[in-house]
């Protein structure tokens, strides 16, 4: 996911398919982001952030 001060974009993600009921951590991460974003929008010029998995 690249965070940008106009918007999150996610590259890559989950497998192609059906969706089935599971739960959805890169959703979450992606709404926690664009909430970050909207928040510091109005006082800061740039934003940057990375996000990556680990196991």
């Amino acid at each position: 996911m690249l965070l940008e001060r106009g918007k999150v974009t996610t590259f890559g993600g989950r497998c192609p398919g059906a969706p089935v009921a599971q739960p959805d951590p890169e959703g979450e991460v992606l709404r926690r982001l664009d909430a970050a974003r909207r928040a510091l929008h109005p006082t800061c010029d740039v934003l940057a952030g990375v996000v990556f998995a680990f196991k």
